[in-house]
Parts: C-alpha cells; structure tokens; sequence
C-alpha cells in the first residue's frame, strides 16, 4: 500500500497529469466553440453528452490520459531505479503499483479536465436540461437515462463523464504495457490514442461486439441494467478488468526480460 500510495503521488505530481487535464479541457472548448457561443446554446447537457460521444474526442480522451504516468517504466529503465525496484518489489507487485497509479492518475486528470470545460462553459447555456428533449429519456434504454427522467441532471453528467474517465484509465495502461515491450516514450503516450482509433474504425467495418462494448461502456451506454451503482459497476470492472490482464502480461514481459529471454529471442 505504501508502494502504491508513492506512484500515486508521483503520478498526480508529474506534470503529464496537469498537461492532460488541460490539454483535455482546451480541446473540447475548441471542439464545441461553435455551439457554445451560438444561439443553439440552450442545453448543457445535451452538449457535454455529443461532445463525449463525438469521435475525436472520445480518441483524444485516452490519447491525453496517457500523458499522466504511462511513461512510468519508460522513465524508471532510463533511470536506472528499475532494478532497485524490482529487488526491492519483485515484477508482480512492482507492475501492480505502476498500473494502479496510471489508471488511476489518468481516470482523475480526464475528470478534472472534462470538468473544469463543463464548468467553464456552463454560463453560457440558459438551462441545465431542456425539457422538450425528455421523452428521448422516458423509454429509459440506456441505465442512467433514468436519472435524468427523475431530474437528477448532474448525476447524469457525472456518470457518464466517469464512464470516460473509466476508458481512459484502461486505455493509458495498454500504453504502460507496450512501453514494457517497446521501451519508448513515445510508444507509451501516442500509441492508446492510435490504437482506440483503428479499433473503431475496425468495430464499425466487422462488427465485432466485444469492440462495440468498449465503446459504449466508454459512452455509459449500459443498456436496460436497472439501477445506478450496477451498470457503474459493470463499467469499472470491464476497464479494471482489462487493466489487471495487461498487468498480468507485463509481469510476464518483465519476468522474461529478468532472465534474459527476450535478449535472446531478439538475437
């Protein structure tokens, strides 16, 4: 736990976080100026909603959560503090730390980004929700389109911002984890956001619904699962889930790094 608590406060510390969390909220500023500063501007949820739900942003998401501590390994191999680490650790609780830290690290700068544009930004629309668009919830096919028939508006908007948030801690691991096998910062912190965009590129040509899952957890979209704390739950452990795989793969990695096997295999 001390271990974890360390990496934590590095993570948050590093200046990847601030730059993620910022980068995140000038982006979707640029991205929404037009109806921001339109007359359209009369719903904001609506507007957070499509802006999560637009493509490039929902690339760009990971792409920037990244930045905050996927560089970890990166960092501790050019510094030579990797082999202390891992005879102070070993691989499996030194991977588990890095892991926890960047999925965490870039779940909260992704929140903190998101939330610093909807604040800023809420001044300029004349109602939080307009009303003409609640039968479009009535039918309750997504789980938290209940909160906003019972005018739970802000919870709304919280749960899905943490669905994103969610997806980006996931997808700032897959660039920890390539880090491990290619140790390059640029792998760690360009390749999510490349490989988040050829997949739905792919989702959409073959159909593939395990894809099409990642994306619509991403969006919040749990389907006719009653409840809030439920489809919050399926949401987190499909992304943790998928985070402990990759951590199980990179202590794998590690552990044959240790003995030499990918210097051989690459001779």
């Amino acid at each position: 736990m001390r271990i974890l608590k360390n990496d934590l406060r590095r993570a948050v510390a590093h200046r990847g976080f601030l730059w993620a969390a910022l980068a995140l909220a000038a982006l979707m500023y640029f991205g929404g100026y037009e109806e921001v500063h339109s007359e359209r501007a009369t719903d904001l949820l609506a507007h957070l909603e499509t802006m999560l739900g637009m493509g490039p942003m929902s690339w760009a998401f990971p792409a920037f959560g990244a930045l905050c501590y996927a560089d970890a390994y990166v960092k501790d191999a050019q510094t030579g503090s990797l082999s202390y680490q891992m005879y102070r650790m070993g691989p499996s609780a030194y991977v588990l730390s890095k892991t926890a830290a960047c999925f965490l690290s870039a779940c909260l700068a992704t929140m903190v980004g998101i939330t610093l544009y909807t604040l800023g930004i809420s001044t300029r629309f004349s109602a939080l929700f307009y009303q003409g668009n609640l039968p479009a919830y009535e039918s309750v096919i997504n789980s938290f389109d209940a909160l906003v028939v019972e005018g739970r508006y802000v919870l709304y908007m919280f749960m899905h911002i943490l669905c994103e948030s969610l997806a980006a801690g996931m997808w700032a691991v897959v660039g920890l984890a390539l880090s491990c096998i290619w140790p390059n910062v640029y792998m760690a912190f360009i390749a999510p956001g490349v490989i988040l965009y050829v997949k739905d590129y792919i989702c959409a040509w073959l159909h593939v619904p395990f894809l099409q899952i990642l994306r619509d957890y991403q969006l919040g979209y749990v389907t006719r699962v009653p409840g809030i704390l439920l489809p919050a739950a399926m949401v987190f452990g499909l992304f943790a889930g998928i985070s402990l795989a990759l951590a199980a793969g990179m202590t794998v990695v590690i552990r044959g790094k240790e003995r030499g096997f990918f210097r051989r295999s690459s001779g």
